[in-house]
Protein backbone atom coordinates (compact mmCIF):
# COMPACT_ATOMS: atom_id res chain seq x y z
CA UNK A 1 0.00 0.00 0.00
CA UNK A 2 1.37 3.17 -1.13
CA UNK A 3 2.15 6.24 0.96
CA UNK A 4 2.76 8.62 -0.92
CA UNK A 5 0.28 11.88 -0.26
CA UNK A 6 -1.04 13.29 -3.56
CA UNK A 7 0.78 16.82 -4.27
CA UNK A 8 -1.18 20.04 -3.93
CA UNK A 9 -2.97 21.47 -6.55
CA UNK A 10 -0.86 23.71 -8.65
CA UNK A 11 -1.06 25.84 -11.43
CA UNK A 12 1.75 24.07 -13.74
CA UNK A 13 1.28 24.95 -17.01
CA UNK A 14 2.52 27.99 -18.78
CA UNK A 15 0.15 27.96 -21.52
CA UNK A 16 -2.74 27.72 -18.50
CA UNK A 17 -1.13 31.26 -17.67
CA UNK A 18 -1.25 32.73 -21.48
CA UNK A 19 -5.06 31.59 -20.86
CA UNK A 20 -5.65 33.41 -17.57
CA UNK A 21 -4.16 36.18 -18.53
CA UNK A 22 -5.89 36.27 -22.00
CA UNK A 23 -9.14 36.12 -20.30
CA UNK A 24 -8.53 38.55 -17.74
CA UNK A 25 -8.11 40.96 -20.85
CA UNK A 26 -10.83 40.07 -22.04
CA UNK A 27 -12.68 39.81 -18.92
CA UNK A 28 -11.39 43.67 -17.99
CA UNK A 29 -12.26 45.28 -22.32
CA UNK A 30 -15.75 43.49 -21.18
CA UNK A 31 -16.77 46.33 -18.70
CA UNK A 32 -15.73 49.33 -20.89
CA UNK A 33 -18.92 49.07 -23.49
CA UNK A 34 -21.32 48.87 -20.31
CA UNK A 35 -19.46 51.81 -18.58
CA UNK A 36 -19.34 53.68 -22.09
CA UNK A 37 -23.34 53.11 -23.41
CA UNK A 38 -24.81 54.44 -20.16
CA UNK A 39 -22.98 57.67 -19.96
CA UNK A 40 -20.44 57.09 -17.55
CA UNK A 41 -17.36 57.54 -19.02
CA UNK A 42 -18.64 60.66 -21.02
CA UNK A 43 -17.87 63.45 -19.03
CA UNK A 44 -18.83 66.20 -21.96
CA UNK A 45 -22.30 65.09 -21.45
CA UNK A 46 -24.96 64.84 -18.04
CA UNK A 47 -25.45 61.42 -16.83
CA UNK A 48 -29.06 59.77 -16.13
CA UNK A 49 -29.13 59.19 -12.58
CA UNK A 50 -30.67 56.04 -13.32
CA UNK A 51 -27.92 54.87 -15.19
CA UNK A 52 -25.58 55.17 -12.71
CA UNK A 53 -25.86 52.13 -10.70
CA UNK A 54 -26.25 50.19 -13.33
CA UNK A 55 -23.17 51.14 -14.71
CA UNK A 56 -21.23 51.00 -11.59
CA UNK A 57 -22.60 47.32 -10.79
CA UNK A 58 -22.32 45.43 -14.35
CA UNK A 59 -19.60 47.58 -15.48
CA UNK A 60 -17.42 46.94 -11.76
CA UNK A 61 -18.15 43.51 -12.40
CA UNK A 62 -16.13 42.97 -15.26
CA UNK A 63 -13.68 45.94 -14.87
CA UNK A 64 -12.84 44.42 -11.05
CA UNK A 65 -12.23 40.74 -11.79
CA UNK A 66 -10.42 41.20 -14.91
CA UNK A 67 -7.62 43.82 -13.26
CA UNK A 68 -6.97 40.88 -10.55
CA UNK A 69 -6.63 38.72 -12.96
CA UNK A 70 -3.92 40.27 -14.40
CA UNK A 71 -2.53 41.16 -11.15
CA UNK A 72 -2.58 37.98 -9.38
CA UNK A 73 -0.22 35.84 -11.34
CA UNK A 74 1.98 38.85 -11.46
CA UNK A 75 1.99 39.47 -7.53
CA UNK A 76 3.04 35.85 -6.67
CA UNK A 77 5.66 36.70 -9.26
CA UNK A 78 6.99 39.73 -7.25
CA UNK A 79 6.57 37.62 -4.06
CA UNK A 80 8.83 34.81 -4.77
CA UNK A 81 11.40 37.62 -5.85
CA UNK A 82 11.28 38.85 -2.22
CA UNK A 83 8.28 40.88 -2.01
CA UNK A 84 6.45 40.94 0.90
CA UNK A 85 4.15 44.12 0.82
CA UNK A 86 2.79 45.74 -1.97
CA UNK A 87 4.86 48.39 -1.99
CA UNK A 88 7.31 45.77 -1.99
CA UNK A 89 5.68 44.55 -5.03
CA UNK A 90 5.40 47.93 -6.95
CA UNK A 91 9.02 48.93 -6.42
CA UNK A 92 10.33 45.80 -7.91
CA UNK A 93 7.70 45.77 -10.95
CA UNK A 94 9.74 49.30 -11.58
CA UNK A 95 12.50 48.56 -11.39
CA UNK A 96 12.03 45.94 -13.82
CA UNK A 97 10.97 48.25 -16.49
CA UNK A 98 14.04 49.85 -17.02
CA UNK A 99 16.24 46.69 -18.47
CA UNK A 100 12.83 46.18 -20.70
CA UNK A 101 13.93 48.97 -23.04
CA UNK A 102 15.51 47.99 -26.13
CA UNK A 103 16.84 49.93 -29.23
CA UNK A 104 13.69 48.56 -31.15
CA UNK A 105 11.76 49.43 -27.97
CA UNK A 106 13.12 53.45 -28.36
CA UNK A 107 12.78 53.10 -32.43
CA UNK A 108 9.19 52.29 -32.03
CA UNK A 109 8.51 54.46 -28.96
CA UNK A 110 9.69 57.64 -31.01
CA UNK A 111 7.83 57.11 -33.67
CA UNK A 112 4.24 56.93 -31.70
CA UNK A 113 6.34 59.73 -29.38
CA UNK A 114 6.41 62.23 -32.87
CA UNK A 115 2.91 61.92 -33.56
CA UNK A 116 2.19 62.08 -29.46
CA UNK A 117 3.86 65.48 -29.34
CA UNK A 118 2.15 66.61 -32.71
CA UNK A 119 -1.25 66.29 -30.69
CA UNK A 120 -0.10 68.04 -27.75
CA UNK A 121 1.34 71.15 -29.54
CA UNK A 122 -1.78 71.00 -31.02
CA UNK A 123 -4.05 70.98 -28.00
CA UNK A 124 -2.47 73.64 -26.88
CA UNK A 125 -2.37 75.75 -30.16
CA UNK A 126 0.90 75.68 -31.57
CA UNK A 127 0.63 72.96 -34.61
CA UNK A 128 3.66 71.35 -35.23
CA UNK A 129 5.29 71.60 -39.29
CA UNK A 130 4.73 68.97 -41.56
CA UNK A 131 2.06 67.20 -39.85
CA UNK A 132 -0.36 69.57 -39.86
CA UNK A 133 -3.13 71.18 -37.57
CA UNK A 134 -6.88 69.59 -36.45
CA UNK A 135 -8.03 68.37 -39.60
CA UNK A 136 -4.93 66.68 -40.61
CA UNK A 137 -4.25 65.31 -37.01
CA UNK A 138 -8.40 63.77 -36.91
CA UNK A 139 -7.70 62.18 -40.13
CA UNK A 140 -4.40 60.87 -38.41
CA UNK A 141 -7.01 59.02 -35.32
CA UNK A 142 -9.29 57.85 -37.35
CA UNK A 143 -6.14 56.00 -39.56
CA UNK A 144 -5.26 54.75 -36.57
CA UNK A 145 -8.42 53.22 -35.33
CA UNK A 146 -8.49 51.36 -38.74
CA UNK A 147 -4.96 50.23 -38.05
CA UNK A 148 -5.55 48.64 -34.83
CA UNK A 149 -8.41 46.76 -36.58
CA UNK A 150 -6.28 45.62 -39.52
CA UNK A 151 -3.51 44.72 -37.97
CA UNK A 152 -4.64 41.39 -36.14
CA UNK A 153 -5.88 40.10 -39.77
CA UNK A 154 -2.96 40.92 -41.52
CA UNK A 155 -0.79 38.96 -39.60
CA UNK A 156 -2.93 35.98 -39.53
CA UNK A 157 -3.07 36.32 -43.55
CA UNK A 158 0.58 36.80 -43.95
CA UNK A 159 1.20 33.82 -41.35
CA UNK A 160 -0.90 31.50 -43.47
CA UNK A 161 0.77 32.95 -46.67
CA UNK A 162 4.06 31.78 -45.68
CA UNK A 163 3.48 28.69 -43.69
CA UNK A 164 -0.13 27.36 -45.31
CA UNK A 165 0.19 24.71 -48.15
CA UNK A 166 -2.40 24.35 -51.17
CA UNK A 167 -5.96 25.70 -50.59
CA UNK A 168 -5.03 27.32 -47.31
CA UNK A 169 -2.11 29.38 -48.83
CA UNK A 170 -4.31 30.54 -51.91
CA UNK A 171 -7.19 31.69 -49.56
CA UNK A 172 -4.55 33.04 -46.99
CA UNK A 173 -3.02 35.49 -50.13
CA UNK A 174 -6.42 36.07 -51.23
CA UNK A 175 -7.42 37.58 -47.97
CA UNK A 176 -4.01 39.05 -47.38
CA UNK A 177 -4.97 40.98 -50.63
CA UNK A 178 -8.30 41.85 -49.82
CA UNK A 179 -7.72 43.34 -46.63
CA UNK A 180 -4.39 45.39 -47.58
CA UNK A 181 -6.52 46.49 -50.46
CA UNK A 182 -9.94 47.27 -47.98
CA UNK A 183 -7.88 48.77 -45.75
CA UNK A 184 -5.41 51.18 -47.44
CA UNK A 185 -8.60 52.06 -49.83
CA UNK A 186 -10.48 53.91 -45.94
CA UNK A 187 -6.92 55.25 -45.35
CA UNK A 188 -7.01 57.00 -48.91
CA UNK A 189 -10.48 57.85 -47.98
CA UNK A 190 -9.64 59.54 -44.89
CA UNK A 191 -6.15 60.73 -45.66
CA UNK A 192 -7.27 62.76 -48.62
CA UNK A 193 -4.68 60.54 -51.37
CA UNK A 194 -1.75 59.42 -51.18
CA UNK A 195 -1.15 61.02 -47.71
CA UNK A 196 -3.70 58.73 -45.99
CA UNK A 197 -1.85 55.54 -47.33
CA UNK A 198 1.56 56.83 -45.99
CA UNK A 199 -0.36 57.87 -42.15
CA UNK A 200 -1.09 54.23 -42.67
CA UNK A 201 2.16 52.79 -43.38
CA UNK A 202 3.99 55.27 -40.28
CA UNK A 203 1.18 54.03 -37.45
CA UNK A 204 2.12 49.93 -39.17
CA UNK A 205 6.24 50.97 -38.42
CA UNK A 206 5.94 49.87 -34.63
CA UNK A 207 3.50 46.47 -34.78
CA UNK A 208 6.35 45.45 -37.72
CA UNK A 209 9.17 46.37 -35.12
CA UNK A 210 6.94 43.94 -32.40
CA UNK A 211 6.70 41.37 -34.97
CA UNK A 212 10.52 41.00 -35.28
CA UNK A 213 10.89 41.05 -31.96
CA UNK A 214 8.82 37.45 -31.57
CA UNK A 215 10.91 34.34 -31.07
CA UNK A 216 8.33 32.29 -32.36
CA UNK A 217 5.14 32.06 -34.32
CA UNK A 218 3.33 30.99 -30.77
CA UNK A 219 4.91 34.12 -29.21
CA UNK A 220 4.27 36.15 -32.30
CA UNK A 221 0.22 35.31 -31.56
CA UNK A 222 0.16 36.41 -28.14
CA UNK A 223 2.05 39.53 -29.03
CA UNK A 224 -0.90 40.38 -31.53
CA UNK A 225 -3.55 39.82 -29.27
CA UNK A 226 -2.08 41.55 -26.55
CA UNK A 227 -1.25 44.61 -28.93
CA UNK A 228 -4.51 44.57 -29.62
CA UNK A 229 -6.48 44.55 -26.16
CA UNK A 230 -4.31 47.84 -24.80
CA UNK A 231 -4.42 49.88 -27.90
CA UNK A 232 -7.90 48.92 -28.30
CA UNK A 233 -8.76 49.65 -24.48
CA UNK A 234 -6.88 52.64 -24.23
CA UNK A 235 -8.56 54.09 -27.92
CA UNK A 236 -11.58 53.61 -26.67
CA UNK A 237 -11.47 54.58 -22.94
CA UNK A 238 -10.01 58.12 -24.53
CA UNK A 239 -12.28 58.44 -26.95
CA UNK A 240 -15.35 58.09 -24.31
CA UNK A 241 -13.80 60.25 -21.81
CA UNK A 242 -12.30 62.75 -23.77
CA UNK A 243 -14.09 63.00 -26.74
CA UNK A 244 -16.47 65.71 -26.96
CA UNK A 245 -19.47 64.10 -29.10
CA UNK A 246 -17.36 62.44 -31.91
CA UNK A 247 -13.52 62.26 -33.28
CA UNK A 248 -13.77 64.89 -35.54
CA UNK A 249 -12.11 68.16 -35.64
CA UNK A 250 -11.24 69.48 -32.26
CA UNK A 251 -12.58 66.68 -30.04
CA UNK A 252 -9.94 64.50 -31.59
CA UNK A 253 -6.71 66.46 -30.08
CA UNK A 254 -7.09 65.70 -26.33
CA UNK A 255 -8.23 62.19 -27.33
CA UNK A 256 -5.06 61.35 -29.89
CA UNK A 257 -3.11 63.36 -27.51
CA UNK A 258 -3.85 61.04 -24.57
CA UNK A 259 -3.65 57.37 -26.33
CA UNK A 260 -0.46 58.42 -28.18
CA UNK A 261 1.06 59.28 -24.88
CA UNK A 262 0.21 55.80 -23.37
CA UNK A 263 1.06 53.40 -26.38
CA UNK A 264 4.31 55.48 -26.90
CA UNK A 265 5.46 54.11 -23.06
CA UNK A 266 4.16 50.70 -23.80
CA UNK A 267 5.96 51.02 -26.85
CA UNK A 268 9.39 52.00 -24.40
CA UNK A 269 8.68 49.31 -22.18
CA UNK A 270 7.22 46.46 -24.22
CA UNK A 271 3.91 46.10 -22.52
CA UNK A 272 3.02 44.22 -24.51
CA UNK A 273 5.26 41.51 -23.95
CA UNK A 274 3.96 40.89 -20.63
CA UNK A 275 2.48 37.90 -20.70
CA UNK A 276 5.06 36.17 -22.53
CA UNK A 277 7.88 37.60 -19.80
CA UNK A 278 5.44 36.46 -17.21
CA UNK A 279 5.13 33.02 -18.26
CA UNK A 280 8.62 32.81 -18.64
CA UNK A 281 9.48 33.42 -15.13
CA UNK A 282 6.19 31.09 -14.24
CA UNK A 283 8.12 28.18 -16.02
CA UNK A 284 11.22 28.67 -14.42
CA UNK A 285 9.57 28.18 -10.75
CA UNK A 286 10.97 25.19 -8.87
CA UNK A 287 9.14 22.16 -10.53
CA UNK A 288 7.91 24.78 -12.93
CA UNK A 289 4.52 25.62 -11.33
CA UNK A 290 3.41 27.47 -8.22
CA UNK A 291 0.58 25.63 -5.99
CA UNK A 292 -2.22 27.45 -6.39
CA UNK A 293 -2.72 27.75 -2.06
CA UNK A 294 0.62 29.61 -2.88
CA UNK A 295 -0.73 31.81 -5.11
CA UNK A 296 -4.23 32.70 -3.04
CA UNK A 297 -2.25 33.46 0.18
CA UNK A 298 -0.08 35.79 -1.22
CA UNK A 299 -3.22 37.58 -2.79
CA UNK A 300 -5.14 37.84 0.46
CA UNK A 301 -2.49 38.34 2.94
CA UNK A 302 -0.02 40.35 0.81
CA UNK A 303 2.74 39.49 3.25
CA UNK A 304 2.99 36.06 4.25
CA UNK A 305 6.13 34.11 5.34
CA UNK A 306 8.33 32.54 3.00
CA UNK A 307 7.17 28.77 2.45
CA UNK A 308 9.86 26.35 1.32
CA UNK A 309 9.00 26.55 -2.09
CA UNK A 310 10.71 30.40 -2.05
CA UNK A 311 13.36 28.96 0.08
CA UNK A 312 14.37 26.85 -2.51
CA UNK A 313 13.74 23.92 0.20
CA UNK A 314 12.89 20.65 -1.44
CA UNK A 315 8.83 20.30 -1.21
Amino acid sequence: MSTRQSAPPAVSSVGLLGAWLGAGALVLLGGLPVLAATGILRLDQPVEPVAIPFALVFGLVFLVPGLAMWVLPLRYLAHVRGARTTWDAARIGATALGPRITGNSILASAGVGLLALAFWTAQFGRPMPLIGGVGSLDALLSIEFLTIHSFPFLVVAAAGARYGRGGIRVFAVSSLALTVALYGFASWAFGGGIGGLAAMAYLAGPNVLALVRGTSPASVRIGVITRWCIKFGVFALAAAILGDGGLEGAAAIPVGATYFTFIAAMELFRIDEVPLDASTAWGALPGGSAPVADVWAVWRGGSPERTARDQGAPG
